[in-house]
């Protein structure tokens, strides 16, 4: 018997069509039939299964390559703000009194990669 399947010792005869049945010790074990049309997958749902034919992993590297781009653009959109706000910090230490460590406690930058200067 599978751990991953739930089993019956009884069901009702009427929706006996939707169940398989093995015979173990003698005693009669009923599980749902695998109906694969009635299964709906998500877009991230086909990364968890291990499949090793040659199709879905061709299939599953041209999604991967199709964000590629996608994901440089986010290194560069990172690299963008963090220059804005390196340029923010120096206008804010030059129209205050306050000094860089103060400004990146006060907007709690160092969870976002700011290091304070020490």
């Amino acid at each position: 018997m599978s751990p991953f399947k739930m089993y019956f010792t009884k069901i009702d005869e009427n929706n006996k069509s939707l169940y398989d049945f093995i015979i173990e010790d003698g005693k009669k074990f009923y599980f749902l039939k695998n109906n694969k049309k009635n299964i709906v997958r998500r877009y991230s749902d086909q990364f968890k299964i291990k499949e090793t034919s040659y199709k879905s992993l061709y299939k599953k590297i041209k999604i991967l390559e199709k964000h590629k781009d996608d994901i440089e653009k986010i290194d560069d959109l990172i690299d963008d703000w963090t220059f804005i706000i390196e340029k923010s910090i120096e206008i804010l230490i030059d129209e205050t009194n306050l000094t860089r460590n103060q400004i990146i406690k006060l907007f709690e930058l160092e969870k976002h990669g700011f290091e304070l200067d020490g």
